[in-house]
């Protein structure tokens, strides 16, 4: 059903383009904030610099964000924010980020840069319909992190 994939944090354009080989037809568009990351269009890839009002401007039905580890970046106040924004425009999202089994409803600082955040609680509260799925062990002890993969559906699409 998807005719626009929007990856976010797309630094080297791999997933973009792995995007566009596997779903030709689609129009595929690459944000990031990383300095240095050019706005074009490669590859038939359309490369844009991330900001909320993006997504304003663009959207568009039957349009679907990725993000694999870009949104632990987001303090939790940016990731509220962006959630009820893409919600409100209509986007269905898809996430591989890393989540902790300690979790459940408020995030958790990883790093000096980095959170575990809620994903499942956030996007539920929001109002998005979410399927989840979880590797079935941890790759780290000490914060039993695992790797959620999440698709979430706006219910009112737009």
């Amino acid at each position: 059903n998807y005719r626009r994939v929007v990856e976010i944090g797309a630094n080297d354009l791999s997933k973009p383009l792995l995007y566009k080989r596997l779903f030709p037809d689609m129009q595929i568009f690459a944000l990031d904030i990383l300095p240095g990351f050019q706005t074009d269009v490669v590859d038939g890839i359309h490369t844009e610099w991330f900001d909320l009002e993006w997504f304003s401007e663009h959207a568009q039905p039957n349009t679907i964000i990725t993000s694999s580890g870009t949104l632990a970046y987001f303090n939790p106040d940016e990731l509220v924010e962006f959630f009820n924004h893409i919600y409100s425009l209509g986007y269905d999202i898809a996430l591989a980020e890393l989540g902790s089994h300690f979790v459940k409803t408020k995030s958790l600082r990883r790093s000096i840069i980095s959170y575990y955040h809620p994903y499942t609680h956030l996007l539920k509260k929001i109002g998005y319909k979410v399927n989840v799925k979880h590797q079935k062990h941890a790759f780290s002890l000490s914060m039993m992190e695992r790797v959620e993969y999440i698709l979430a559906s706006s219910i009112d699409k737009h």
